[in-house]
């Protein structure tokens, strides 16, 4: 866009944001997009239709609110347009369904895990270096066998009582 300078002077390109060209837009919008060679509209189509790169006519929307509103309407004219074109079979499903994921639709069943428990439960796990052995905690020591019964070692051989003490220590 040109700027003035201080003396009065438009300094700069003259910018290609015309009324013209939002007259333009405007017609593209109502209607002139069924000529065009894909009838969906979209903001690529317009800008072909406008002879104009993409991002400039993303740019010109940043500077006009003429050319923002049109973008918006444009956008939404897509979405009408590809549900009314998707259920009747005018286009593709397939294309349908794709362009519409642009449009916040997914196939996708979102699945929404929540899980919640008390802060003292979960503790912060200790992440230690690799000789660090030192600091685990010992384990505690065995406890010692339950000595056997008088009446029990009277009674039983040798072989017996071996086989009792292993059965005991399992």
């Amino acid at each position: 866009m040109a700027t003035l300078s201080r003396d009065g002077l438009i300094l700069g390109r003259p910018s290609n944001l015309t009324p013209a060209l939002i007259s333009k837009a405007e017609d593209y919008l109502n209607g002139a997009y069924l000529d065009a060679i894909n009838p969906l509209p979209s903001a690529l189509g317009l800008a072909l239709y406008l002879g104009i790169a993409s991002p400039t006519l993303y740019e010109y929307g940043k500077r006009s609110i003429d050319i923002a509103n049109i973008l918006t309407q444009l956008k939404l004219l897509q979405h009408e347009t590809l549900i009314a074109g998707g259920l009747s079979g005018a286009y593709n499903a397939s294309i349908a369904k794709l362009i519409l994921g642009k449009h916040g639709y997914s196939d996708r069943a979102e699945q929404i895990i929540e899980h919640t428990t008390n802060s003292d439960s979960i503790k912060p796990a200790l992440f230690v270096g690799v000789n660090s052995t030192a600091l685990l905690p010992e384990p505690e020591p065995e406890p010692e066998p339950e000595p056997e019964p008088e009446y029990i070692r009277a009674t039983a051989t040798p072989s017996r009582l071996a086989a009792r003490r292993a059965r005991h220590r399992l």
